[in-house]
């Protein structure tokens, strides 16, 4: 199926239905994600896609350390069997069943994603001149599989290179390096707030508690006038329990957002990534749903102050 767009007077919203995905979104003539120019068919065709976690038992073939040598990305997550089930002008329901197995120990979940993408015609935006807004909702659905499994949803965003990565935090910002090594050049803390930078040139992954975060993550890239800004709001539940978590920390409560910064191997990009709450099977709940609004525009400069003490503050 070729890419759906839906054009508003502000900006266009592509959808790749087959990989059940958002492709891009544009406003004012700027593109907001990352895509690959040489993309292959594989998984790295970069939007706003959905996975499951853990990352540990589904991606990697080894526990004992980070080898993106040992990395491999299972067919039945990516490309998956996505099928649209339901397209209107200004929604889309997609649905897939797969299963995933751990690639180090015998266990193994049969599942069902269903994923719906709405655009949101009257957000309340102040300070942006220009804006394209969308809500996702997701929904995992166990159906069978290993007794003790944990799985959860994984939502990823494909960014380009230049801008900042900001994340409000409710007190003592902190996070934890997943693999590469994080400068410190590359990000800042204050009493409230973690800040990456994303540079596509050098590899990183770091987390983020779902007690520290505010349920809200920010791109802001310059352009010419002002500021693209990638916003995404969702809900962390630090009461519930969460699936990814560091290689070196498998039995801590997992986190909630991720950052990742490619060298460039991949096509120098970044991600800004939040995590569910985790289904463990056999203990009863075998379905559970997750929401995000996302909200993609332009802040001139005149009015970028005034945006981030209103968006970020």
């Amino acid at each position: 199926m070729k890419p759906i767009h839906w054009q508003k007077e502000m900006g266009r919203i592509t959808l790749l239905p087959e990989r059940g995905r958002i492709l891009q979104v544009t406003v004012g003539g700027q593109a907001a994600f990352w895509n690959n120019p040489q993309w292959t068919g594989d998984w790295n065709v970069g939007g706003d896609r959905l996975w499951v976690a853990p990352e540990v038992d589904w991606f990697w073939n080894s526990a004992k350390r980070p080898d993106v040598q040992q990395y491999q990305i299972p067919a039945t997550v990516d490309p998956g069997r996505w099928q649209v089930e339901n397209l209107e002008p200004s929604s889309c329901r997609w649905r897939q069943r797969s299963r995933v197995e751990c690639r180090h120990r015998k266990s193994a979940v049969d599942i069902e994603l269903t994923r719906c993408i709405s655009l949101v015609a009257d957000a309340d935006v102040p300070y942006f001149t220009q804006w394209m807004a969308y809500r996702t909702d997701n929904e995992l659905r166990v159906l069978s599989g290993t007794k003790g499994q944990r799985i959860g949803l994984w939502s990823l965003l494909q960014i380009p290179a230049g801008g900042q990565l900001m994340f409000p935090c409710r007190s003592k910002p902190a996070f934890r390096l997943y693999f590469g090594s994080i400068p410190r050049a590359l990000w800042s803390r204050t009493a409230e707030q973690v800040t990456c930078r994303i540079t596509g040139d050098h590899q990183y992954k770091i987390g983020f508690a779902p007690d520290v975060i505010r349920g809200r993550m920010i791109y802001a890239r310059p352009v010419k006038g002002g500021q693209l800004v990638t916003y995404r709001e969702f809900h962390p539940q630090p009461w519930r329990d969460y699936a990814d978590r560091p290689l070196s920390a498998l039995q801590t409560q997992g986190d909630a957002v991720q950052v990742y910064n490619d060298s460039g191997k991949y096509g120098g990009f970044g991600e800004m990534e939040y995590h569910s709450p985790a289904l463990t099977v056999g203990r009863g709940n075998d379905y559970l749903q997750d929401a995000s609004y996302t909200v993609v525009g332009f802040v001139p400069t005149r009015n970028w102050q005034k945006w981030v003490r209103h968006w970020v503050r």
